[in-house]
């Protein structure tokens, strides 16, 4: 059951989403829990990739209430917010594991180096964006997709508080990017996907098979959509998924 580039697994009544299932949205959000009707009803949880998760409970399709907890484990609290105030900077990694030695400060988040931004590029988080006159769009920093398009809010902190290109010691890598996205959408833990599932993600993430593309290790992504096609597998594991790509 597709539309508009969505996934849903799970039971139908009248060609509507009914009872415990998931749903995928086209740039990798995903959906598990409850419907009725066709809509969000009960217990469920939104993941989204490189950001975060928000479980909620939900009657036919609004919120009622629910916790959204950031990628890096911290909670986010509506009341008596205290990250990264006047009165304790620290990010969360160093609240959750220690402060580094002296001359090794932290200048992000990301406890193990920046992800790697060229010049005219600048560091908004979640992703980068281009500077001067860009088109407006954050993209994954693994990737290169799409993410979203700027808060008229961001764009005057751009060249005044955010990370600016060149800069940055982990570049891309496209196994890892091709990890990534196995792992965004085993929000189950459990280690295998549909083989199904993944050729839609795969489909939907230009960016990804633009890396796929030009990295002469890999496959061509046409190539690595027919073999997944012709496998006759309906699951792959992590290593098998990335395997498909190899030359």
């Amino acid at each position: 059951m597709q539309y508009a580039g969505t996934q849903y697994q799970g039971p139908q009544s009248s060609g509507r989403c009914e009872g415990e299932g998931t749903y995928i949205f086209p740039n990798g959000t995903k959906y598990v829990g409850g419907f009725r009707n066709g809509m969000f009803h009960g217990k469920g949880t939104l993941h989204f990739p490189n950001c975060g998760v928000y479980s909620a409970v939900w009657e036919e399709g609004k919120e009622v209430n629910g916790d959204y907890t950031f990628a890096d484990g911290l909670p986010y609290e509506e009341s008596n917010w205290d990250y990264c105030t006047l009165g304790d900077r620290r990010f969360a990694t160093e609240r959750n594991e220690t402060l580094r030695p002296a001359g090794q400060t932290q200048l992000t988040n990301n406890r193990n180096g920046d992800p790697y931004i060229e010049e005219g590029q600048a560091d908004v988080g979640d992703g980068f964006c281009h500077t001067g006159g860009g088109d407006n769009q954050v993209y994954d920093f693994v990737t290169g997709d799409a993410l979203r398009y700027l808060e008229p809010g961001e764009k005057p902190l751009i060249s005044k508080k955010y990370r600016q290109g060149p800069n940055g010691s982990l570049r891309r890598d496209t196994g890892a990017a091709l990890a990534s996205l196995f792992k965004s959408a085993d929000v189950d833990g459990l280690g295998q996907l549909p083989v199904e599932e993944l050729s839609t993600l795969f489909t939907h993430k230009s960016g990804l098979r633009r890396m796929v593309d030009n990295d002469p290790l890999m496959k061509s992504s046409g190539s690595v959509l027919r073999d997944l096609k012709e496998s006759g597998k309906e699951t792959l594991a992590l290593d098998q998924w990335i395997a498909v790509f190899r030359l």
